[in-house]
Parts: structure tokens; C-alpha cells; sequence
């Protein structure tokens, strides 16, 4: 078992890890660089989707070079972190959660490796696109940090950069959606093609537009994410020898 960390928002780098080195990769999707680092005294690959200077927007992010690079060394499982806004009054800013499904409202994203059905297209089956495999080891770690979370949630993915509307939000709620970010999708069903199990821990920053009393901001996520980040690493200290252990 290879397993990948995925950092989204507020979540670039681990703190006291050892980074062996940075690996550029060359993918027929393009270029990505991963860091191969020691954490637990296991090697493992983490990936800073928005870049290590958060300099690259959600909907400019080459999701397919991302994770077909990770592919290429050999990772067998994704725990991807992203930082979502709440539809419900339920989900407070600082809560964690799991994902079950998703609903998708992007617009411009090469969101498949089949581009021809030459040799093949391959139809994905997405009735339960995110691993139960590594979702119960995650749900299970919430349960030893003292944080607030939920499990099963759907998740809605924008487009980006910018937020959504109140009409939007309210609309995703009636959708059945839970929380709304801008980088979960196509990450998941890319992972999906290539056979690797995916989950993504999802932490609560911000209630979405018009359940928020104020204008949204990347400068209150950014804050949330701080103060999460240190429940953040607990998780994975918990759940990655769970999954390793598990997976012998």
C-alpha cells in the first residue's frame, strides 16, 4: 500500500516531517511535482493541489497530471483534505466530516482520462464514488480528537474562483447538497478511473452565502483552516496506521 495526502486550503505542508525530496513528474497530462516526505517513520507522498505558494486557482488546477503522477509512483490510496463551506446551520465552522457522494457544477474541467473510446472508454460506476475502505478508518479517528464531525455528507463543487450566490446556496440545499467546495471534483472520479481509493476529509470553515451573517472571504477560511490544522494532523496520525495495519 502507497498512500498520497492530498493538502488543500490552509493545508500545505506537515510540520516536523521530513521531506526526502520534491518529484517531478512528467505525466502525458503535463507536469506535477510531489513530495515524497517520513511521517510515522513511513514514506509517504503528499501534494499541495493549489501549489506549495497557493498560487494556483481551483479551476486552473490540472487535476489529471495530479493524479495520474501519483499513479505513476505507485499510490494505492488518497486521503484529500478541502476546505468547504456549510449549507446547514448544523455544520459549524470548525466541524469535520466524510463524504458519501457529490453533486457537480463545474463547467470547464478535463474531468477523464477517456478522451476516445479508442481503445476504450471506460463508464465508471459512481454509486458510492468514495471509499468505505478509508472513511470508516477517518470517522473512527474523529472519534479519538476531540472534534465535531459527520459522516456521509454530500458535497457540491463549483466551479470557482469566485463564491456562490445565496440563490445558489439555497438551490444546493434543495439539491440534497451538505457542503459546497471548488476542488473535490473531478479529484474523485479521476482517482476512480485509475483504481485508487479515495476519501476526503472535509473541514467546515465558513457557512456558505447567505447563511453566513457576513461576506464571505479566502481570509476566513484560511483562519478556520489554522485553527483546524492541529486536530487535522491528530487525524492523520490516527488514521494512517490504521489503514496500513488494515491493509497488510
Amino acid at each position: 500500500m502507497k498512500i498520497a495526502i492530498i493538502g488543500g486550503s490552509g493545508f500545505r505542508s506537515f510540520p516536523s516531517v521530513t521531506t526526502i525530496s520534491d518529484i517531478c513528474i512528467q505525466t502525458p497530462y503535463g507536469e506535477s511535482t510531489i513530495e515524497e516526505i517520513q511521517f510515522l517513520n513511513q514514506q509517504l507522498y503528499f501534494l499541495p493541489r493549489h501549489g506549495k505558494h497557493h498560487h494556483i486557482p481551483p479551476h486552473q488546477i490540472n487535476y489529471r497530471a495530479n493524479l495520474y503522477a501519483l499513479h505513476q509512483v505507485g499510490v494505492t490510496h488518497i486521503l484529500a483534505t478541502a476546505a468547504c463551506g456549510s449549507l446547514r446551520k448544523d455544520l459549524q465552522p470548525g466541524m469535520f466530516g466524510t463524504c458519501s457522494s457529490y453533486i457537480e457544477f463545474t463547467r470547464n474541467r478535463k474531468s477523464t482520462f477517456y478522451d476516445h473510446f479508442i481503445p476504450t472508454a471506460i463508464h465508471i460506476d459512481q454509486t458510492n464514488p468514495y471509499s468505505a475502505f478509508l472513511n470508516n478508518h477517518i470517522v473512527t479517528s474523529y472519534g479519538e480528537v476531540p472534534v465535531s464531525y459527520q459522516s456521509d455528507l454530500t458535497m457540491v463543487v463549483t466551479e470557482g474562483p469566485r463564491y456562490e450566490t445565496s440563490a445558489e446556496i439555497k438551490m444546493f440545499g434543495l439539491y440534497g447538497g451538505d457542503i459546497v467546495n471548488m476542488t473535490g471534483y473531478p479529484e474523485v472520479v479521476l482517482a476512480g478511473e485509475i483504481g485508487i481509493e479515495y476519501a476526503c476529509i472535509s473541514i467546515i470553515t465558513n457557512f456558505a452565502a447567505g447563511i453566513s451573517p457576513s461576506p464571505l472571504s479566502m481570509e476566513e477560511v484560511e483562519l478556520q483552516m489554522k485553527e483546524s490544522n492541529q486536530h487535522l494532523y491528530a487525524i492523520f496520525q490516527k488514521t494512517i496506521p490504521r489503514i496500513l495495519c488494515d491493509g497488510q
